[in-house]
């Protein structure tokens, strides 16, 4: 699973040290760092941008080091700009609303293609997808356990393509005695799914509830 952040930093710029031809004075060394962050609300509003400068002189005839650093905001509004980064990770990449035909004789989940090729299929090995695609209406697919996130509880299930002709891949087996009876799950509750790697299974959670 990989995070993201939302508004990343750009690279730090580093000063040279001027005058290196013997100007300045040897035993000190002056150090300027200069961090700036564009932050671009919309593309009506100007940049924001932040200095962040820190000036540490270190000497030779002195033991501790003098440091001291300060932020310039500069705003082209009157207003204040909050300027907030938020380091995010959202491990639920297969999101479903669920519909009558999940919760029916049917006996099945389906998952959209686009879900499961994304997410899932570039983490399986190559002998797992081959048994997910092998599935259809003639049985097979891929025999895999589900974590249940809110539960702490591991189930069975099959996880393979619907049918030949089919677009979308289904989980079967206990789907509806393990999930749909035990968890009481209703139409348009909300439940994420992701594949677990380092474990190789499927982790399972309630997100939201049409009741809430």
């Amino acid at each position: 699973m990989a995070c993201s952040l939302q508004q990343p930093f750009k690279p730090m710029k580093g000063k040279k040290q001027e005058d290196e031809d013997g100007n300045g004075n040897g035993d000190d060394v002056s150090t300027e760092l200069s961090h700036w962050l564009d932050y671009e609300p919309n593309k009506k509003e100007k940049k924001v941008k932040f200095l962040i400068t820190a000036n540490d002189t270190v000497s030779s005839s002195s033991t501790n080091n003098n440091a001291a650093a300060a932020m310039v905001a500069a705003s082209s509004s009157s207003s204040s700009v909050s300027t907030e980064l938020e380091l995010y990770c959202d491990q639920w990449k297969i999101k479903k609303t669920l519909k009558e035909s999940d919760l029916g004789n049917l006996s099945r989940l389906l998952i959209p293609t686009n879900s499961v090729q994304e997410h899932v299929f570039p983490f399986m090995s190559d002998d797992a997808v081959q048994q997910v695609e092998s599935g259809g209406c003639r049985g097979g697919g891929l025999r895999v356990s589900v974590l249940d996130y809110d539960t702490d509880t591991v189930h069975q299930l099959v996880f393979k393509r619907w049918s030949d002709s089919s677009k979308s891949y289904v989980f079967t087996l206990n789907w509806i005695k393990d999930f749909v009876k035990r968890r009481d799950l209703k139409i348009k509750d909300e439940i994420g799914l992701f594949w677990d790697c380092c474990h190789s299974r499927f982790v399972f959670c309630v997100l939201n509830r049409m009741n809430g």
